[in-house]
């Protein structure tokens, strides 16, 4: 699945009006995670890059929902150095 295939379900979840607080951060998640499981060795980099960059607004629509959701899930996501 393309990442605008991705985001364009990510929007209509967020415009779900029966969807609880929680089924949509769910439903979004599991968007999130399907990205990165449908990546594998053969993917390019910026294949990759496209991935990241639309997790982080999917991240953002989950901040938008729950504030406390989404910053942990971004405090999560932050590149930490390897100490050596």
């Amino acid at each position: 699945m393309k990442t605008s295939e991705v985001l364009d379900r990510a929007a209509k979840i967020m415009s779900y009006k029966t969807y609880s607080t929680r089924r949509k951060i769910d439903s979004l998640l599991e968007l999130d995670s399907m990205m990165y499981t449908e990546r594998g060795i053969d993917s390019t980099l910026s294949e990759m890059r496209e991935t990241k960059k639309a997790s982080k607004r999917i991240y953002r629509m989950i901040a938008d929902i729950s504030p406390v959701d989404g910053f942990l899930l971004r405090a999560l996501s932050v590149d930490i150095p390897e100490i050596e």
